[in-house]
């Protein structure tokens, strides 16, 4: 009983104390601290809180920050790349909260190819860097060294970390007289900058988070298991332990590392960030979500430079951000925004990139729901002439429906023009010659080969691969059996429709061996799948040889490219093959302008914004959540990141992808829809495809109007 009780409190305090876990929840007395500092409105004329914020990119895009340190005018970062670790200072000015990043100067460290910068810590006159030298197998470190800079950035000092190997090595902190500190889950150690141990604390009852330095000495948040209680506790290195300030824990867990050079100590706790002194008395200096509609969890580190002004990394990030806290009176540009098909989180999402790049417009949002009934509320309200500036959807919402022809918007734009965007992105989503929808990006859907057993070059199709992996003595599954039917067959749709069109007509012809074909491969798949069913969980087989796979940003094609030793191959058409390949809009991303509108002008100055190059390269930057739809910023995203090859082949998919609009969409969800009945057995197969033939026909006629 204790042994669960232990473990549960563990997962409770961990859960708050990672990186990436959910926003902590605050407590009363953080509540009234940042109810009685928040001083944030929504209202037009009234005095409010917003965040300017400017990023640099010290190592470029195609590398990862660790942790920044600030020091005197300057900012010292270090990182990795690919190859190697990386440390740098960038020189800044900071006039009234306006900061300016001036020029940077690379500083080598020794060694920098065979070892990872873990974190970087400073004091009035040293700068702190802890290294790691990586396992074999990577998955942990063989031995760390911390290497001390003087504030000019000479190596002083180059110091062996004998940090125990069961533990993890996760930061550095800089204390008073000279020392620093690096810390895991369990243990604490204090080094002088010459080098000597000042003071080791090891207790592998207690699970320690992110600390703070407040007054120069450091403060961590733990949780004692013998207790069974969390505190706050002054680490000590002279007598080797934790001193215990707090027998409560006022404020959640600190889930970054921070520091502040105005005189308190910070504290991230996920949704706020509380300057703290030493009597423990505390006041919110930012409400995350008020200010940015996003959460303080999110980034691993955060600097105070002066009052009001963050330097802060986002995780797994190349990017420092530099957020200063103003107040003005809101007179910006009211823009209302109509959302359908999104969840709540995602339309704060939204909001939140609106006010983060568009500091002239402040937006109102009216969230419709996802289901049938407020997408009937939604388009009654529309045809009523209730106005909007804007309609962001899941792209179900049928653009020819009332909304404005983006065309002319672009053509009169002077700045923007139709050749900025990618073309095969705007032709697929016209409708007899207009544009009624844009997305703001995009991303790919592609059936991907894990090393098949093909000649390069040869045509990649479906039909040909059970006597190629035959023939190399390959008896597992095409895919992996968790795939339903209809799973399957939604992710070849575009291959059915594609095989299936005749130009001549403008109709569908199903009922043909190549559809028959693809069919026949969806019904080799059950009908439904269960992960809480242990017989479909005893019977889970894994496809080697066959995945599809959704590109939602550079990172996912960077993985796929590593999957194998053999040539990645993608069903896409290439040399006479199969092409299953669809471009599809990123989440978050569809927008329309409805024609009750009373500003068109207004609204496209609003939406123009989300469209341009340097906008979308940082909407687009952090590499996860999508593809940008600028031509300039999809080049500059794809270039920083990955090499020749693999922009190459993401060229190649968008040239000869289906885009997944309205239309798209829709005739795909009819082959799903009419397919029903035969895999289930209801009705025979000729049945099945004669009567999806004929609903797809007779859409595509009212399409056509």
């Amino acid at each position: 009983m204790k042994r669960a009780i232990y473990i549960l409190l563990a997962a409770m305090l961990l859960g708050l104390c990672a990186c990436g876990a959910n926003p902590a929840e605050s407590t009363p007395a953080a509540a009234a601290a940042l109810e009685a500092n928040s001083g944030v409105t929504t209202s037009g004329g009234e005095a409010y809180k917003y965040l300017d914020r400017t990023s640099v990119f010290p190592f470029g895009t195609n590398s990862k920050v660790t942790d920044i340190a600030v020091s005197r005018d300057h900012i010292y970062v270090c990182g990795n790349g690919d190859e190697n670790a990386l440390f740098c200072t960038i020189d800044y000015e900071n006039d009234d909260g306006a900061v300016r990043f001036d020029g940077s100067k690379t500083i080598s460290l020794p060694d920098s190819g065979s070892i990872r910068a873990l974190g970087i810590a400073s004091d009035a006159e040293h700068i702190y860097v802890v290294t790691g030298k990586p396992s074999e197998d990577g998955s942990t470190y063989d031995a760390y060294v911390a290497f001390v800079f003087d504030g000019y950035g000479n190596i002083a000092n180059k110091i062996d970390i004998d940090f125990p190997m069961d533990d993890l090595l996760s930061g550095i902190a800089a204390a008073e007289g000279g020392q620093f500190w690096v810390y895991g889950t369990h243990n604490l150690m204090a080094y002088t900058k010459g080098g000597e141990l000042a003071g080791h604390i090891a207790d592998y009852e207690m699970d320690l988070c992110t600390p703070t330095v407040i007054g120069g000495r450091l403060y961590i948040q733990a949780l004692d298991y013998r207790s069974q209680f969390p505190g706050i506790y002054i680490a000590d290195a002279s007598s080797a332990s934790l001193i215990k300030v707090s027998d409560t824990l006022e404020l959640a867990p600190n889930v970054s590392h921070v520091q502040s050079l105005t005189g308190g100590g910070l504290i991230n706790d996920g949704k706020n960030i509380f300057s703290i002194d030493t009597d423990m008395q505390y006041t919110s200096i930012l409400d995350w979500y008020s200010l940015t509609l996003d959460y303080g969890y999110k980034y691993k580190c955060i600097c105070e430079v002066d009052e009001g002004v963050l330097l802060a990394v986002p995780d797994s990030s190349a990017e420092i951000v530099c957020m200063s806290i103003r107040q003005k009176t809101d007179d910006r540009t009211l823009i209302t925004v109509a959302f359908y098909g999104q969840a709540t989180e995602t339309m704060d999402t939204v909001t939140m990139q609106f006010d983060r790049h568009s500091p002239e417009y402040r937006v109102e949002c009216v969230d419709y729901g996802s289901d049938e009934a407020g997408l009937n509320r939604l388009l009654t309200d529309l045809s009523s002439g209730k106005s909007f500036d804007l309609v962001v959807s899941d792209g179900q919402i049928n653009p020819q429906s009332g909304f404005v022809d983006l065309y002319p918007l672009i053509d009169a734009d002077g700045a923007l023009n139709r050749e900025d965007f990618v073309p095969e992105i705007l032709t697929g989503l016209e409708s007899r010659g207009a544009l009624n929808v844009i997305w703001g990006g995009f991303i790919i859907g592609t059936l991907q080969e894990m090393g098949l057993p093909v000649q390069s070059g040869c045509a990649l199709t479906l039909a040909g691969l059970p006597a190629a992996l035959a023939a190399a003595g390959y008896d597992g599954p095409l895919f992996d059996s968790f795939y339903t039917k209809e799973h399957l067959l939604d992710c070849m749709a575009p291959g059915v429709l594609t095989s299936a069109y005749n130009e001549a007509d403008g109709n569908y012809i199903l009922d043909n061996e190549h559809v028959r074909g693809l069919i026949a491969l969806c019904d080799a798949c059950p009908l439904e799948f269960s992960f809480e069913n242990e017989t479909d969980l005893e019977n889970l087989r894994f496809s080697e040889v066959l995945q599809w796979k959704e590109l939602g940003g550079v990172d996912d094609i960077d993985v796929l490219e590593k999957n194998s030793e053999n040539a990645i191959a993608y069903f896409d058409g290439r040399n006479g093959g199969d092409n299953f390949t669809k471009l599809a809009c990123a989440p978050r991303d569809c927008y329309m302008i409805p024609r009750s509108c009373t500003d068109v002008e207004r609204a496209w100055g609003f939406l123009r914004t989300l469209l341009t190059s340097d906008w979308q390269v940082k909407r687009y930057a952090d590499r996860k959540i999508g593809l940008p739809i600028s031509r300039e910023a999809l080049n500059t995203v794809l270039n920083s990141c990955l090499s020749e090859n693999q922009v190459s082949e993401v060229n190649y998919m968008i040239a000869n992808g289906t885009v997944m609009g309205y239309t798209q969409t829709a005739t795909a969800g009819i082959i799903t829809d009419g397919l029903k009945g035969y895999f289930s057995g209801a009705v025979e197969l000729g049945s099945a495809l004669e009567t999806t033939q004929s609903k797809l026909n007779i859409f595509m006629s009212e399409q056509r109007g």
